[in-house]
């Protein structure tokens, strides 16, 4: 559970989130501050347009925003 940038619960589920792939993770933590290098073969990293709609999808989700004192 998170709270988004309504401040409102939400469930969230990190497979749907993430694409439900490594390429998609590998994308995600960097921006976390844990840079894990690309996906190996056969993975593909995700493209420029996948990974800015991705930044935007967790951006909306209010991922980098969300101040743990509000989880209860």
């Amino acid at each position: 559970m998170i709270v988004g940038s309504s401040g409102k619960m939400q469930k969230v589920d990190a497979g749907s989130i993430l694409g439900g792939n490594v390429a998609a993770l590998k994308y995600f933590m960097p921006l976390v501050g844990l840079d894990l290098g690309p996906p190996r073969e056969p993975m593909k990293a995700m493209n420029e347009n996948e990974a800015r709609q991705f930044k935007k999808d967790v951006e909306d989700l209010g991922f980098f925003t969300w101040d743990p004192a509000t989880i209860v």
